[in-house]
């Protein structure tokens, strides 16, 4: 009966590890991503607003870019590129 009850409390503490292990990622997976959401926005303002931006890699390489605001604002593609797709159904 003891090895039994034993067994059952190992069983029990094995779970309650188990489910703190899964939180704890859960934790981390939320916490990084909100990590990157906020230096997502603060790096991306510079770039909105026309100055000089800059972001950094995971790689741990800086991008800076240098263009005037004029280049960095203009349409890569021209107006009759790619804006619509005439379609026509196959029978």
């Amino acid at each position: 009966m003891g090895a039994l009850l034993s067994f059952l409390f190992l069983v029990f503490l094995s779970g309650i590890f188990f489910v703190g292990i899964v939180a704890y990622r859960i934790y981390r997976s939320v916490k990084d991503a909100a990590q990157q959401f906020r230096n997502f926005g603060t790096g991306s303002g510079n770039a909105a607003s026309g100055a000089a931006g800059s972001r950094r890699r995971d790689s741990g390489d800086t991008i800076i870019d240098r263009r005037g605001s004029d280049k960095a604002k203009r349409r890569i593609f021209s107006d009759n590129e790619g804006e619509y797709v005439d379609f026509e159904e196959e029978r």
